[in-house]
């Protein structure tokens, strides 16, 4: 009983590790995009006195994950000094995306996600120009890099959900392999006394095997039976084909011929 829980936790751990390999690509292509990222990047992002709707739509997402109020999301002006700064990409590339997040930021997010103008492709020098195109630098790949960020933890967001069921079945197995590991400890104490014992056994059938050839050696019959009553004794120790040839072996060495089967 206990294996099969243990075989059946083994699957549930295997099959959450497989998932969490599948979206790790989506995080490591955000990684990269923010580590990539310079000051430069950053200002010319700062520099919008407005914003275009797609990102207004990127300010909200990161307004839900954050769970910033949507009022001071909505002030530009204070935004920006979160966003447009090195300190929100450290943030960002710290962030604990396998706790999730809280249900309520969720919904926000999901709404983001709901609009069709949402999407990889709005993401266009149109519509995330440079502030300063006379200066080095760009707003539109602080912008992508933002965009694949949020990406990736709404696909690990909604990967918690798919795994939780199967967690909460790990959770399952452990409580009942936590139930059965007295028993399965006293199981293996139990084999290790018996083990002890066999050894023993076959040490003390070793020393009588060689004591009955010494004995037959020198033709003392009566101490030769003696020896071979004693290996009867330990019958266990042996198949029954082994038992019933070293008998017939050791009763014909002692010229006992009568009881040979």
């Amino acid at each position: 009983v206990y294996s099969k829980i243990k075989k059946a936790w083994t699957k549930l751990s295997e099959e959450i590790e497989k998932q969490c390999l599948d979206k790790d690509p989506v995080w490591q292509t955000a990684v990269k995009a923010l580590e990539n990222l310079t000051d430069k990047d950053l200002n010319q992002l700062k520099g919008h006195r407005k914003i275009s709707p797609t990102l207004k739509l990127l300010n909200e997402s990161i307004g839900a994950i954050l769970e910033i109020e949507r009022k001071n999301v909505s002030d530009w002006a204070r935004f920006r000094e979160l966003v447009a700064s090195s300190e929100f990409v450290t943030t960002a590339l710290k962030f604990a995306k396998d706790q999730g997040l809280p249900l309520s930021a969720a919904k926000d997010l999901a709404r983001c996600f709901r609009n069709p103008a949402f999407q990889i492709e709005a993401f266009v020098e149109s519509s995330v120009p440079n502030s300063d195109p006379a200066s080095p630098g760009s707003a539109l790949d602080v912008a992508a890099a933002y965009f694949q960020w949020v990406v990736a933890v709404n696909e690990f967001n909604l990967l918690r959900k798919v795994l939780a069921p199967i967690q909460m079945e790990m959770k399952q197995r452990e409580d009942e392999m936590k139930r059965l590991d007295p028993k399965v400890s006293a199981l293996d104490e139990r084999i290790a006394v018996q083990k002890a014992e066999l050894d023993v056994l076959k040490a003390r059938l070793n020393t009588n095997n060689r004591a009955v050839l010494e004995v037959v050696r020198t033709a003392d019959k009566d101490t030769a039976l003696e020896k071979i009553r004693d290996i009867l004794e330990m019958g266990n120790t042996l198949t029954n084909q082994q038992f019933t040839q070293l008998q017939n072996d050791c009763l014909y060495c002692t010229g006992d011929h009568s009881q040979v089967f």
